[in-house]
């Protein structure tokens, strides 16, 4: 389901949008060479890795990258707000879907200060499959551990994965920030933003 609950698009529906989105990022590109063709991957950073990690993954456990699973970064998040907050379904869903959102645009906020400049959007996607990373698995180890009952998540490993997701946090939120320092309503909107992210 999309946002609120409101649509069910389904695997044919989630295919339509990527051709033609990705048709219309090639055609856009076309039209301004100058653009970094960098800039336009970022914009699709995340179902493009998302896709190439669930395969590496699935490659990994030996299961055919057909087969359907529940073991998705979504799928992880949406698991920790039913499970650890005892959310209802529904409302998991739609923070599950706001957080993803929500980093995806500060990232594009950031990465259009300079749609021109490769190495600063190299730079943005690698940064960004770092956190996708992190996230992935201190998320997976606290499933295992949470289903399983037999393990303790190390302290150290934790700390150092939380403090690593609020810095990579914080350093897009001041980007974003500093690119207007003058403008109120932009500052009030970013913490605003924080806050309900927080």
């Amino acid at each position: 389901y999309n946002f609120l609950n409101k649509l069910f698009i389904g695997d044919n529906g989630s295919y339509i949008l990527a051709v033609l989105l990705g048709i219309s990022l090639i055609q856009i590109y076309n039209e301004n060479n100058s653009i970094s063709s960098f800039y336009i991957i970022l914009l699709l950073w995340y179902p493009c890795f998302e896709l190439l990690f669930s395969m590496l993954r699935k490659f990994k456990l030996k299961v055919s990258v057909m087969d359907a699973d529940n073991s998705h970064l979504h799928h992880l998040i949406f698991y920790l707000f039913i499970k650890k907050y005892k959310l209802k379904k529904s409302l998991a869903n739609d923070l599950t879907s706001l957080i993803i959102l929500a980093f995806n645009f500060i990232l594009f906020n950031v990465a259009s200060i300079d749609i021109y400049n490769s190495n600063k959007q190299c730079a943005l996607i690698l940064f960004s499959i770092i956190i996708y990373i992190a996230l992935y698995y201190k998320l997976d180890y606290w499933k295992k551990t949470n289903q399983k009952k037999k393990y303790k998540l190390k302290k150290l490993l934790a700390n150092n994965l939380t403090s690593l997701m609020i810095l990579a946090f914080n350093f897009i939120l001041f980007n974003v920030a500093s690119i207007d320092i003058h403008n109120s309503n932009k500052q009030c909107t970013l913490i605003l933003l924080s806050i309900i992210l927080y």
